[in-house]
């Protein structure tokens, strides 16, 4: 007898279920595919005990008849594709033909359809056909499968407690809702309701039912058509942020994907937005040509290839770029409410529309190095001029607090400017467009700083001192272990340039496979924190109407490059609640 055997179809479906369904949530995900490819407009998923005990799938889409609900238990058994023809055009969601006899490997499934024919039920116990029979029951399908991995405890040991496997229901069944914003879903574990969508296509709506109304409110859009793709994003003000990456959700042809390319494009878009460790709730929805795509590489289907993914994610970048320069970003203050503890606050989305959008403006441009040398140059207030919309709010100054903050107000209440952040902004635009420039304009150090070097920085150098000339600094080997700096741009006065040189070279050496040019927004973050009006340092009227006018020409004025907040505001209303005039 041979050493090859053909192993049995049962054997080959538990098999199969290792890749295709790995927990509660796997099952979910086939199932739930499989009722929007049937074009479901209502979906129920209930569990009991988070899915492990118990799922059960309700749809109300187009049903199988009793043929074709015996044929699903096969292997390899699909109505998706056809030929190689349709493998290379998928526009469904499900069409391996492996899920319905995975999971029945590995539980005790019943399948309840109707297609228009009348019902049909079939049940099968691990892997093992037990019975079918015509059943009365409204036309779509109905799939229950208990007792998921009884036959295989050594898989059911791996899972995880009960919330996570819940958890990781939540979220998928959150995706789908992203991706079908027409199909109405339900999700109940333990007869409990967790997720409840109208599925009206109503995507602020959809937003408030999964995110709550804060996000709702802090929604803005955009699109994108050409080059054969068309971009469609929702995104959250970054004022409302997550800790972890998971809300960055990447819709391909109606399917959600998980692509690191795509969520990194979404995050450098929000670049200095947010705060450091925060990321953004957001949605991209991409419909391509099903040729330029393929989401065959592995069993989940989630893991897809795209053509041209370079080209994409800088039109991603730039979209969402585009998109928060256009929006006013400028937060609320938190506001004690009335009869709570001191530790508990009330949180509020930022104001609204601003009617009359007007700044201040300098008479004349001076460089960052001189903005707040009064002796240099003069300054006047000019008239108030409008700005692109939503862009920046006119603010009237009144005070300064403690020699950090800048007090404004106008007709929607009362703003608070942080002076460090805001020169800190101001310098970092100035010095980040500086950098890009090809043609850096070098001056000569009367005398050069001689900097030591470790061994690892000195081979770097060595290597690299064409790189370190793109952006305007000279090196010259002056000992085994250092270096002169002879050279530096046009543009670096800082008393503390040597300490600036070095963290740049480290910066370098960290990331030693990227061009120096993408060390721009680090190089400039540095130079500008370090040059930039500190706190507790009291400003003239001067300065102050200098500062603000510098401002408001910024792309990103609400925020430092950091992603610390620039401006806050505190509305009349909440002014006169904080004193009792509204109840």
């Amino acid at each position: 007898m041979g050493k090859i055997v053909r192993l049995s179809t049962h054997l080959a479906n538990m098999i199969a279920a290792g890749e295709v369904v790995e927990k509660p949530a796997s099952v979910v995900k086939e199932l739930v595919e499989n009722s929007i490819d049937a074009h479901s407009t209502s979906i129920t998923i209930s569990l009991i005990d988070s899915g492990i005990k118990e799922i059960n799938v309700i749809d109300n889409g187009i049903g199988m008849s009793s043929e074709d609900a015996l044929e699903a238990f096969g292997r390899h058994s699909t109505s998706k594709i056809k030929s190689e023809y349709d493998l290379a055009r998928i526009s469904s969601l499900g069409f391996r033909g492996e899920a319905i006899p995975s999971i029945a490997s590995v539980s005790n499934i019943r399948i309840l359809t109707n297609d228009g024919s009348g019902g049909f039920e079939v049940v099968y116990k691990a892997g093992n056909y037990i019975s079918s029979s015509n059943k009365a029951c409204s036309i779509g399908t109905n799939i229950m499968v208990k007792d998921l991995f009884f036959n295989t405890p050594a898989r059911l040991k791996y899972l995880k407690n009960l919330s996570s496997e819940l958890a990781a229901i939540v979220f998928l069944v959150g995706r789908f809702a992203l991706s079908h914003p027409n199909i109405a879903f339900t999700l109940t574990n333990n007869k409990k309701e967790i997720i409840k969508t109208s599925g009206n296509n109503d995507i602020v709506r959809l937003f408030g039912e999964l995110y709550g109304l804060e996000v709702a409110k802090n929604l803005i859009f955009n699109e994108f058509n050409g080059f054969g793709y068309k971009f469609k994003i929702v995104l959250v003000k970054p004022q409302v942020t997550r800790t972890t990456r998971n809300e960055m959700t990447i819709i391909t042809n109606g399917r959600f994907v998980k692509s690191n390319l795509l969520t990194n494009a979404i995050i450098e878009g929000y670049h200095t937005y947010l705060p450091v460790g925060r990321y953004p709730i957001a949605c991209m929805y991409l419909d391509i040509d099903p040729l330029l795509i393929d989401v065959n590489v592995h069993p989940s289907k989630q893991i897809i290839k795209i053509s041209n993914e370079e080209e994409i994610t800088q039109i991603l970048s730039k979209l969402v770029v585009e998109t928060l320069n256009g929006v006013n970003n400028i937060p609320k203050a938190l506001v004690i409410e009335e009869q709570v503890k001191p530790q508990e606050y009330k949180k509020e989305t930022i104001f609204g529309i601003v009617q009359e959008n007007i700044s201040y403006e300098p008479k004349k441009e001076v460089s960052p190095e001189k903005l707040f040398q009064e002796e240099n140059v003069e300054y006047v207030m000019s008239k108030p001029v409008e700005v692109k919309k939503d862009h920046f709010p006119y603010m009237e100054y009144i005070g300064q607090a403690h020699g950090t903050y800048l007090l404004f107000q106008n007709e929607e209440g009362l703003l608070l400017v942080d002076q460090h952040a805001a020169a800190e902004r101001i310098r970092y635009e100035y010095y980040y467009d500086l950098l890009q420039k090809q043609d850096v304009v070098r001056k000569s150090l009367l005398i050069p700083y001689n900097l030591e070097f470790t061994k690892e920085e000195m081979l770097y150098i060595e290597d690299n001192t064409d790189k370190f000339l793109e952006i305007g600094f000279m090196l010259e080997q002056s000992g085994i272990n250092s270096y002169f700096l002879r050279e530096v741009p046009s543009w670096a006065d800082f008393d503390d340039l040597e300490d600036i040189v070095r963290k740049i070279i480290n910066m370098m050496i960290i990331n030693k496979n990227i061009s120096v040019m993408n060390f721009r927004d680090g190089i400039a973050k540095q130079i500008s924190c370090k040059s930039s009006i500190k706190a507790n340092k009291a400003l003239s009227k001067t300065e102050i109407d200098e500062l603000i006018s510098k401002l408001s020409l910024c792309k990103n004025p609400y925020n430092c490059p950091h992603g610390r907040p620039v401006l806050v505001k505190i509305t009349s209303y909440d002014l006169e609640k904080m004193f009792k005039r509204v109840m």
